[in-house]
């Protein structure tokens, strides 16, 4: 019978190891639709589309004017507003990247739909105010060309803005005493 839960746990623990992973390197887009005075704008239709990974996905704004997508992947994506007695709004190649909770705040002109406003990514506000949470890749490129005091790769967590080690220690001991189990990195900063 014990045998019989371990396998269990087992085929459990193989069949969600795909879908943590997957959730480390995802983001999330998430906003307002508001007309030119600030009203909020309820059942407006909002879209993502990504032609880098093939996502088409759709949804509209609750009873306050707001919008969630979640789990999207990184990389370029492009966002539709629609509504009835509105201008289109279309804001192309937002780029998201790892664990960024992007908040796209969208105001509606008036006019007819078959008119379009469109906005380019470099526009629209890049400033993490949904959560305190950091997040960061570090490149192949930077993997490559930096060289590291004792090859210890734990040293490229300090590359992400926010982190600074914790440990007291001077990074990148070499030799048999070298130890760098014993290593703590923490995020500093205002949350």
């Amino acid at each position: 019978m014990q045998s019989r839960s371990l396998w269990l746990c087992a085929l459990l623990l193989v069949l969600l190891a795909p879908i943590m992973v997957v959730a480390q390197d995802t983001a999330s887009i998430t906003g307002t639709v508001t007309d030119s005075s600030g009203a909020t704008i309820p059942n407006a239709k909002v879209a993502i589309v990504s032609t880098e990974h093939g996502i088409n996905l759709a949804t509209t704004t609750n009873g306050s004017g707001e919008y969630v997508f979640a789990a999207l992947p990184i990389g370029a994506v492009d966002l539709t507003v629609t509504t009835p007695g509105f201008k289109k709004y279309e804001a192309k190649n937002l780029v998201l990247k790892v664990a960024e909770k992007a908040r796209v705040n969208v105001t509606m002109e008036v006019g007819a739909p078959d008119v379009q406003v469109t906005v380019e990514g470099a526009a629209v506000a890049q400033v993490e105010t949904q959560s305190s949470d950091l997040g960061s890749t570090v490149s192949g490129k930077e993997v490559s060309q930096l060289e590291l005091n004792g090859r210890d790769f734990k040293q490229l967590v300090t590359l992400v803005p926010g982190v600074s080690n914790q440990t007291g220690e001077e990074e990148g001991n070499v030799g048999v005493a070298a130890n760098t189990s014993h290593h703590r990195f923490q995020a500093v900063g205002s949350l």
